[in-house]
Protein backbone atom coordinates (compact mmCIF):
# COMPACT_ATOMS: atom_id res chain seq x y z
CA UNK A 1 0.00 0.00 0.00
CA UNK A 2 1.10 3.23 -0.70
CA UNK A 3 1.93 6.13 1.87
CA UNK A 4 1.14 8.55 -1.12
CA UNK A 5 -1.37 11.03 0.23
CA UNK A 6 -0.80 13.99 -2.40
CA UNK A 7 -3.33 15.79 -3.83
CA UNK A 8 -4.24 14.29 -7.53
CA UNK A 9 -6.99 16.50 -9.65
CA UNK A 10 -8.77 13.79 -11.34
CA UNK A 11 -11.28 14.74 -14.15
CA UNK A 12 -15.20 14.06 -13.12
CA UNK A 13 -16.74 11.35 -14.97
CA UNK A 14 -19.37 12.62 -17.64
CA UNK A 15 -22.05 10.36 -18.83
CA UNK A 16 -22.16 9.76 -22.32
CA UNK A 17 -25.34 8.68 -24.00
CA UNK A 18 -25.19 5.49 -26.40
CA UNK A 19 -25.85 8.19 -29.65
CA UNK A 20 -26.15 11.89 -30.39
CA UNK A 21 -29.81 11.03 -31.41
CA UNK A 22 -30.06 10.39 -27.34
CA UNK A 23 -27.93 13.19 -26.30
CA UNK A 24 -30.16 15.87 -27.88
CA UNK A 25 -32.76 14.48 -26.40
CA UNK A 26 -31.24 14.88 -22.82
CA UNK A 27 -30.41 18.43 -24.00
CA UNK A 28 -34.07 19.47 -24.69
CA UNK A 29 -35.11 17.44 -21.94
CA UNK A 30 -32.85 19.60 -19.87
CA UNK A 31 -34.33 23.03 -21.12
CA UNK A 32 -37.37 21.78 -20.65
CA UNK A 33 -36.85 21.37 -16.84
CA UNK A 34 -35.32 25.08 -17.20
CA UNK A 35 -38.53 26.04 -17.76
CA UNK A 36 -38.87 25.99 -21.70
CA UNK A 37 -42.10 23.81 -21.97
CA UNK A 38 -41.97 24.34 -25.51
CA UNK A 39 -38.77 23.37 -26.05
CA UNK A 40 -38.12 21.14 -29.18
CA UNK A 41 -35.51 19.45 -31.54
CA UNK A 42 -36.80 18.75 -35.11
CA UNK A 43 -34.67 17.33 -37.82
CA UNK A 44 -36.06 16.76 -41.71
CA UNK A 45 -34.78 15.30 -44.81
CA UNK A 46 -35.61 15.90 -48.21
CA UNK A 47 -35.06 15.35 -51.81
CA UNK A 48 -32.50 16.30 -54.10
CA UNK A 49 -30.56 15.22 -56.86
CA UNK A 50 -30.04 11.65 -55.61
CA UNK A 51 -29.35 12.35 -52.23
CA UNK A 52 -30.71 12.91 -49.13
CA UNK A 53 -29.94 16.98 -47.94
CA UNK A 54 -30.72 17.33 -44.41
CA UNK A 55 -31.65 20.27 -41.89
CA UNK A 56 -32.09 20.47 -37.87
CA UNK A 57 -33.49 23.10 -35.57
CA UNK A 58 -33.31 23.31 -31.65
CA UNK A 59 -36.02 25.99 -30.17
CA UNK A 60 -37.15 27.19 -26.59
CA UNK A 61 -38.29 30.09 -25.13
CA UNK A 62 -37.50 32.92 -27.64
CA UNK A 63 -34.12 30.73 -28.67
CA UNK A 64 -34.12 29.36 -32.13
CA UNK A 65 -30.92 27.43 -33.92
CA UNK A 66 -30.95 25.92 -37.51
CA UNK A 67 -28.87 24.67 -39.89
CA UNK A 68 -29.69 23.40 -43.64
CA UNK A 69 -28.31 21.83 -46.23
CA UNK A 70 -26.18 19.35 -44.63
CA UNK A 71 -25.21 15.35 -45.88
CA UNK A 72 -26.49 13.77 -43.19
CA UNK A 73 -28.12 13.33 -40.08
CA UNK A 74 -24.80 13.48 -38.10
CA UNK A 75 -23.55 16.27 -40.07
CA UNK A 76 -26.80 18.21 -39.33
CA UNK A 77 -27.00 17.48 -35.55
CA UNK A 78 -23.22 18.19 -35.19
CA UNK A 79 -23.55 21.92 -36.39
CA UNK A 80 -26.55 22.16 -34.81
CA UNK A 81 -25.05 22.14 -31.42
CA UNK A 82 -21.90 23.98 -32.99
CA UNK A 83 -24.44 27.02 -33.27
CA UNK A 84 -26.43 26.14 -29.81
CA UNK A 85 -23.22 25.95 -28.05
CA UNK A 86 -21.53 28.92 -29.53
CA UNK A 87 -24.16 31.23 -29.40
CA UNK A 88 -26.17 30.07 -26.05
CA UNK A 89 -24.93 29.08 -22.49
CA UNK A 90 -26.33 25.57 -22.10
CA UNK A 91 -24.33 23.88 -19.99
CA UNK A 92 -21.35 25.15 -16.85
CA UNK A 93 -18.01 24.36 -16.89
CA UNK A 94 -17.45 20.54 -17.08
CA UNK A 95 -21.01 19.80 -18.10
CA UNK A 96 -20.36 21.33 -21.45
CA UNK A 97 -19.25 17.74 -22.16
CA UNK A 98 -22.49 16.65 -21.97
CA UNK A 99 -23.54 18.25 -24.88
CA UNK A 100 -23.99 16.39 -28.39
CA UNK A 101 -20.55 17.32 -29.76
CA UNK A 102 -18.22 13.88 -29.84
CA UNK A 103 -19.95 11.42 -31.84
CA UNK A 104 -18.40 10.06 -34.57
CA UNK A 105 -20.33 10.14 -38.20
CA UNK A 106 -21.60 6.27 -36.97
CA UNK A 107 -22.81 7.34 -33.47
CA UNK A 108 -25.84 9.66 -33.87
CA UNK A 109 -28.38 6.83 -34.45
CA UNK A 110 -28.87 3.20 -33.16
CA UNK A 111 -28.29 0.56 -35.64
CA UNK A 112 -32.01 -0.28 -35.82
CA UNK A 113 -32.93 3.06 -36.06
CA UNK A 114 -30.82 3.90 -38.79
CA UNK A 115 -31.34 0.93 -41.37
CA UNK A 116 -35.39 1.80 -41.04
CA UNK A 117 -35.13 5.70 -41.30
CA UNK A 118 -32.50 4.82 -44.49
CA UNK A 119 -35.45 2.33 -45.91
CA UNK A 120 -38.51 4.80 -45.18
CA UNK A 121 -35.68 7.73 -47.09
CA UNK A 122 -34.70 5.21 -50.07
CA UNK A 123 -38.69 4.33 -50.49
CA UNK A 124 -39.86 7.87 -50.13
CA UNK A 125 -37.26 8.54 -52.58
CA UNK A 126 -38.08 5.99 -54.90
CA UNK A 127 -41.52 6.54 -55.32
CA UNK A 128 -41.45 10.77 -54.71
CA UNK A 129 -38.57 11.60 -56.97
CA UNK A 130 -36.65 15.09 -55.40
CA UNK A 131 -40.52 16.30 -54.30
CA UNK A 132 -40.76 14.47 -50.77
CA UNK A 133 -39.93 15.96 -47.07
CA UNK A 134 -39.83 13.56 -43.95
CA UNK A 135 -39.73 16.30 -40.36
CA UNK A 136 -38.94 14.03 -36.86
CA UNK A 137 -39.79 16.73 -33.95
CA UNK A 138 -38.79 15.52 -30.18
CA UNK A 139 -40.60 16.69 -27.57
CA UNK A 140 -40.98 15.69 -24.17
CA UNK A 141 -44.16 15.04 -23.13
CA UNK A 142 -45.98 13.71 -20.57
CA UNK A 143 -47.94 10.95 -22.75
CA UNK A 144 -44.54 8.69 -23.99
CA UNK A 145 -46.42 8.20 -26.82
CA UNK A 146 -46.59 11.53 -28.40
CA UNK A 147 -43.14 12.43 -28.21
CA UNK A 148 -41.70 12.09 -31.47
CA UNK A 149 -44.30 13.31 -34.18
CA UNK A 150 -42.90 12.29 -37.82
CA UNK A 151 -44.26 13.59 -41.00
CA UNK A 152 -44.05 13.00 -44.70
CA UNK A 153 -44.91 15.70 -47.28
CA UNK A 154 -44.91 15.14 -50.87
CA UNK A 155 -46.11 15.89 -54.69
CA UNK A 156 -46.24 19.76 -53.43
CA UNK A 157 -48.04 19.15 -50.08
CA UNK A 158 -50.97 16.90 -51.90
CA UNK A 159 -49.36 14.23 -50.00
CA UNK A 160 -49.12 14.81 -46.10
CA UNK A 161 -48.83 11.80 -44.00
CA UNK A 162 -48.10 11.43 -40.07
CA UNK A 163 -46.73 9.30 -37.32
CA UNK A 164 -45.44 9.18 -33.72
CA UNK A 165 -44.32 7.15 -30.92
CA UNK A 166 -42.08 7.35 -27.92
CA UNK A 167 -38.92 7.14 -29.43
CA UNK A 168 -37.64 7.91 -32.87
CA UNK A 169 -37.51 4.31 -34.37
CA UNK A 170 -41.17 3.94 -33.23
CA UNK A 171 -42.18 7.02 -35.29
CA UNK A 172 -40.07 6.17 -37.95
CA UNK A 173 -42.00 2.88 -38.03
CA UNK A 174 -45.45 4.84 -37.36
CA UNK A 175 -44.93 6.87 -40.42
CA UNK A 176 -43.69 4.25 -42.65
CA UNK A 177 -47.42 2.17 -41.72
CA UNK A 178 -49.29 5.17 -42.62
CA UNK A 179 -47.33 6.17 -45.90
CA UNK A 180 -47.34 2.84 -47.45
CA UNK A 181 -50.68 3.17 -48.73
CA UNK A 182 -49.09 5.83 -50.82
CA UNK A 183 -45.76 3.86 -51.40
CA UNK A 184 -47.59 0.85 -52.68
CA UNK A 185 -49.83 2.58 -55.04
CA UNK A 186 -46.90 5.21 -55.88
CA UNK A 187 -49.31 7.74 -55.75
Amino acid sequence: MSNDFRTRGIEPLVFRHANGWLSWQAVVGDLVSRGHPDAHIRVEASGADGAVIWAAEVEWGPNQERVTEQPALGAALAMLWQEVSGHHWIYDGDMSKRGPALYGPSEWLDRDTLEALERMLTVAADVFGKDWAVLFTYHPVQQPDQRVNSRLIARSGDVAVAGRGATLLDAVRGLFRATAPFFASGT
